[in-house]
Formats: C-alpha cells, sequence, structure tokens
C-alpha cells in the first residue's frame, strides 16, 4: 500500500522484492546500481522502542554500505512518541552526505486518504459506500452538485488531477489541474486522426502553433484522466497553444537617420509557438498606434523573419496616430527597420531590410493626412480620440486643406490666391484688366469638427502680385498671381 500511494509522487517508483533480504532497499528512484533515493518500509506493531531503533540503524546501514547513498526515505506505519521523534531528529543531524526524511504514521494516511484508488484496493468497502451516496436522493441540491463533483474527483478521476465545475445548470465547464505533488508533466488526452483535414490540423498545431476546431469526424480524442468521457459527448475539439509569453520592451526606429527614425515604444510577447515556428507580436499593447507581428523559423537565420505591420489609429489620441502614421510613412521610404532594448540609442539598434515591400501601401497618405489632423489640433490645442470619422471623405478632405494652411502658416508661398467680390467693382476690373500689381487681405473664418470637437478658426490671406480676372459666370472672380501668407488663429469662444 505504502508503495502504491507514493508512486503518484515520485514518478519512477520502482519496488524491490526484500523476501531473500532486501539489502536496505524496499523501493528506489533512479538506477537500481546507483539510486536518487531509498526508501524503507517498516511496520511496527507495537510502536517504537530501543529495538526499533536498533532495526532502523541497520536498515540505513546496510543501505549505505552498499550504495552512495544522496536521498533516504523511512516510511513507517506508526507516529513517533516525543521521546522517539528527537530520537529521530538526532539520527538525522549525525549522517551527514545523506538527506534523510520521514514518513510516518498520520502522514501516510493522509497521503492514503488523497488517492481514492488506493483507497477501493485496500478498503474497498469505504469507498463503495463513498460511491453509493451519488445515487442517494437529494435534500439540498447544492450540496448534492458539490457531492457529484467531490465523488466524480475521488472515484472516476485520474488521482493526479483535480476537476473544478462551473455550471449554470444548462452547460458545465471542467477545468482539470494538477494536484500540487505532482511534478512532472502528464497527458491529460490522446488525439485520433480520422481525416486528412484532422491531419493537416495537428501537423500545423505541433509545428506552428495553430489553433483548430474540428469535429470528431475528423478527430477523436480519448481522455487519460477521465475514462468516462466519449466521441459521443464530445460536439467539437478545439486546440490552440499557450506559450511562454517572454514579454519584451523594445524601441523600433524607421531608418538609420536619427532626425527622421521616429522611434515607437513596442512590447512584444509570444503569441503562438509550435517546434518550427514562433510568433512574437505587439496586439495586446493598447497604446502602440500600429500592431507589429514577427514570424521566426527557427531552423532560419534570425534576419530572414517575416515581419506584419498594420496602422491602428482608431482609438488612439490623435497624437500617438500621427506618431505612427509617421513612422509608417518613413519606413515605406527607407525599407528599413531598426530594433533596440527600451529606452535605446538609434546606434544600439540592429538594422534589417524589409524585403518584398508593396508599393501601394497608403503609408505615405496616412503620414500626410496625420501631418494636417496633427497640426489643426495642436492649432485649438486639443488632443481628441480618432474614430471613424477618418473613413469620411469629406471630413479627409476638409483636415487636408485646413491642416496645410495651419502647416503653412508666416511662411512665404508662391502661387496664386483666387478670391470672389460679392458685388461688382469697376475700378477692381480696371487693375485686372491692366495686370497691376496690387495687395489684398482676404478675411476668413473656418468652422469645423474635428473627431468631435466643434473648432473655429479666423484666417487671414495676404497676397501681393499681378490682379487677373477669372472668366465666370458670376464675372466677380479674380486671382492675384505672385506670393501670398497665411495667418491662423483660434476663434475666441
Amino acid at each position: 500500500m505504502c508503495f502504491d500511494t507514493l508512486v503518484f509522487e515520485y514518478p519512477g517508483l520502482r519496488r524491490i522484492d526484500g523476501s531473500g533480504g532486501d539489502g536496505g532497499v524496499d523501493a528506489y528512484v533512479g538506477e537500481f546500481s546507483s539510486p536518487d533515493i531509498i526508501f524503507q518500509f517498516k511496520h511496527f506493531k507495537k510502536g517504537f522502542g530501543a529495538p526499533q531503533k536498533k532495526e532502523i540503524e541497520r536498515s540505513f546501514n546496510t543501505a549505505s554500505g552498499s550504495y552512495d547513498l544522496p536521498h533516504w526515505i523511512l516510511v513507517c506505519s506508526e507516529d513517533p512518541t516525543p521521546a522517539m521523534q528527537n530520537w529521530l531528529d538526532e539520527f538525522k543531524t549525525k549522517r551527514n552526505g545523506t538527506k534523510i526524511e520521514y514518513i510516518l504514521g498520520s502522514e501516510m494516511r493522509a497521503k492514503v486518504i488523497n488517492h481514492p484508488k488506493v483507497r477501493k484496493q485496500y478498503f474497498p468497502n469505504i469507498q463503495d459506500a463513498l460511491e453509493s451516496l451519488s445515487s442517494e436522493p437529494p435534500h439540498n441540491p447544492l450540496a448534492a452538485a458539490a457531492r457529484d463533483v467531490r465523488v466524480y474527483n475521488d472515484v472516476l478521476l485520474d488521482d493526479r488531477f483535480t476537476a473544478t465545475v462551473t455550471t449554470d445548470g444548462e452547460t458545465e465547464t471542467v477545468v482539470y489541474s494538477l494536484k500540487p505533488w505532482v511534478k512532472e508533466p502528464v497527458p491529460a488526452v490522446k488525439l485520433r486522426i480520422k481525416t486528412p483535414q484532422g491531419a493537416q490540423a495537428v501537423e500545423g498545431l505541433i509545428k506552428e502553433g495553430h489553433s483548430f476546431e474540428l469535429g470528431t469526424d475528423d478527430i477523436g480524442l480519448t481522455s487519460l484522466i477521465d475514462p468516462s468521457l466519449h466521441d459521443a459527448d464530445i460536439v467539437s475539439i478545439k486546440a490552440f497553444s499557450l506559450p511562454q509569453t517572454h514579454p519584451a520592451a523594445l524601441s523600433i526606429f524607421a531608418g538609420d537617420d536619427p532626425a527622421k527614425s521616429y522611434p515607437l515604444h513596442i512590447e512584444l510577447k509570444t503569441v503562438r509557438e509550435g517546434s518550427e515556428v514562433l510568433v512574437r507580436s505587439n496586439a495586446g499593447q493598447n497604446t502602440a498606434p500600429i500592431a507589429i507581428t514577427m514570424t521566426f523559423r527557427k531552423a532560419a537565420p534570425l534576419k530572414n523573419c517575416t515581419v506584419s505591420i498594420t496602422p491602428r489609429f482608431m482609438g488612439k489620441t490623435v497624437r500617438q496616430a500621427a506618431r505612427g502614421a509617421r513612422f509608417l510613412r518613413r519606413l515605406d521610404e527607407t525599407k528599413t527597420l531598426g530594433i533596440a532594448e527600451e529606452n535605446s540609442d538609434l546606434e544600439d539598434a540592429s538594422f534589417m531590410a524589409l524585403g518584398d515591400f508593396s508599393d501601394d501601401l497608403p503609408w505615405r497618405y496616412f503620414g500626410d493626412l496625420f501631418d494636417a489632423i496633427d497640426a489643426t489640433c495642436r492649432l485649438f490645442c486639443i488632443n481628441p480620440t480618432v474614430t471613424e470619422e477618418i473613413d469620411n471623405p469629406d471630413f479627409v478632405a476638409s483636415m487636408l486643406e485646413f491642416g496645410r494652411k495651419v502647416m503653412r502658416v508666416g511662411t512665404e508661398i508662391e502661387g496664386s490666391v483666387s478670391f470672389e467680390l460679392s458685388e461688382e467693382n469697376a475700378d477692381l476690373e480696371e487693375k485686372a484688366a491692366a495686370h497691376e500689381q496690387i495687395c489684398v487681405v482676404v478675411d476668413q473664418v473656418w468652422n469645423g469638427m474635428v473627431f468631435g470637437e466643434a473648432c473655429s478658426a479666423d484666417v487671414r490671406i495676404a497676397a501681393k502680385g499681378l490682379l487677373e480676372q477669372v472668366d465666370s459666370d458670376q464675372g466677380n472672380l479674380f486671382k492675384i498671381v505672385g506670393s501670398y501668407y497665411y495667418y491662423i488663429q483660434a476663434a475666441s469662444n
């Protein structure tokens, strides 16, 4: 019984037939010629006394004389008296070089109680009585449910596991967890492949960590911990990898120009792993304006990884999104990605050239658009959250037009400015006919909504150049060809 109980706690435990003399070994772990642990089982019907002390010493000396003894465990059916416990403690301290443990009386009985299958083998009447509880009519539904789960754990389930059941009366969720004393991995299920689709799914899970969900026509399942579970009870089987995430905080750079690399902070974690493929991503980093996924073939050089980058502007502040958009625009220009530890300088980064780069990515467009939006928001001292309005063509056109004006405030611009008079002006028409050079100041008011923020600005255009009249049905449209300036300020409330 001691062996049948302890074998769960000590994987690889083996028994010795001591009928012809056990050589101080009743059971052992490791190689018999040089065991890692030696067990000595003792049954003292009359408790501990002087003869039992001599027997313990004799067993230990026999074992230590035959083996290099790193670890010796005495298992006994009786609890020691205080005097015997003192003797055992002193006995342990005198044996330098050997780790000595005792599993005595009550502790051993507690281990037996924790293993229903051992109880059923050696105390069948008690175990049968426990099992019969499941057929009694319940008086308290919750107590009955708890009792049924307890019986399930004690009678049906593998002794190395504990099942935790959650139910609303319609569906049940069962979580199996290893008991604390189990140190080695334990196979829980055995998959049976039935179709090529099932074989492909299992291969993808093993090699590349891909999840799958298939019906029992493609995959069969045998539970190694619950023999009552059959294919007929299973609707579908879903499997996925649970890799160690190994989070890493990094800085990434778009190119190697310190003035234009637009560094971003990202937090990479392992999201998928198989025997051949490792995938790391910052998909769970909500503050990052881009999602980056790096796929590594374990047998290939590190630099040959596949990099996938996706803009993720929605839900970010304008300044966060603008930083990401500028990073992508610069990455589109340089085709070079730098990676370094968090808060490192560009000179500490490792660089990789991005091949197979698509030429039709809208990253330059995003960079220009968010330059304009960011300039507009800074004018009004706001930093709103990007919403689905970013997909509205009218909003985009308005932001590009006004934002570009804001970015050019105070800068001399060569070109032409058009304006329309509300009524005819003969003097101005004469000047236009003569192509005279004039100076004009035009005042406008701009009103708009920027991601839910109402904004208004006073816009002044000061132009100097040759006056021309433009052919128009209204007849009052003019333009000045020369240079002009924008002056813009947020309107006071």
